[in-house]
């Protein structure tokens, strides 16, 4: 955890590519660590990273064993707004 939350401190100082490396030292230790697919996501998406952002988004709701439908409809949209896949997102709502 203390990794994933140094990567966190560098997406707030927008230092994406250490974020990231954070995030891949946590997942090196745990590949099914939720909490560092989910920063991951968010430091792809704060980038504008849209591969990256689906990749640890797929990842992410994969290992969760979450069925919160509504909540992961909303992160695909976050994530599909990323790419400007603005069809796609607007349709993940209807």
């Amino acid at each position: 955890i203390i990794l994933t939350a140094k990567g966190m401190l560098h997406l707030y100082a927008r230092q994406y590519r250490e974020a990231i490396n954070e995030g891949e030292k946590a997942l090196a230790i745990d590949g099914g660590f939720v909490p560092a697919h989910k920063s991951n996501r968010w430091v792809y998406q704060a980038a504008g990273n849209y591969r990256g952002a689906l990749d640890s988004f797929q990842k992410e709701k994969s290992f969760s064993g979450s069925i919160d439908v509504p909540g992961w409809l909303l992160i695909e949209t976050q994530v599909e707004a990323t790419g400007e896949n603005f069809e796609k997102a607007r349709a993940i709502l209807e």
